[in-house]
C-alpha cells in the first residue's frame, strides 16, 4: 500500500529535510510510537546535512559547501544513530545492517 508505515514512499518521505517531521507528526497520530521515531530520526540526519551546506557555502562559498555538508552530514548521522537507540523494534529501526564479512573485496 502506498504510504502505508513502511512503505517505499513513506520512507523516502521521512528523508527530505522539513517534511519528514510532518511525516513524524502523522505517525505520531497514528499511534505508530517506534515509526515516528524512525522518521524524527531520518529527517534530522537530513537536517544536519543542509544546514551544514548551507552554513559551509555561506562562509566559504563551494569548498565551503562541501566541507560544511560533509561535516552537517556527520553529525547527523550519530544524531539519528543516537535517536535510532530509542526504537525498541529493530525491523523499525532501519539502520544499516553491515558486518566485518558483508564485503569480501573480491574484484573478479
Amino acid at each position: 500500500m502506498v504510504f502505508s508505515k513502511d512503505s517505499k514512499e513513506t520512507k523516502f518521505v521521512e528523508n527530505i529535510p522539513i517534511i519528514g517531521y510532518l511525516a513524524s507528526a502523522i505517525h505520531a497520530g497514528a499511534g505508530n510510537e517506534e515509526h515516528t521515531k524512525r522518521a524524527a530520526a531520518k529527517c534530522t540526519n537530513s537536517n544536519l546535512a543542509v544546514i551544514g551546506g548551507i552554513a559551509g557555502g555561506v562562509l566559504g562559498g563551494p569548498v565551503g559547501a562541501m566541507a560544511g555538508a560533509a561535516a552537517g552530514s556527520s553529525v547527523g548521522i550519530a544524531s539519528e544513530h543516537g535517536i535510532s537507540q530509542h526504537i525498541k523494534d529493530e525491523s523499525v529501526r532501519d539502520l544499516p545492517k553491515l558486518r566485518p564479512n558483508d564485503w569480501k573485496g573480491d574484484w573478479s
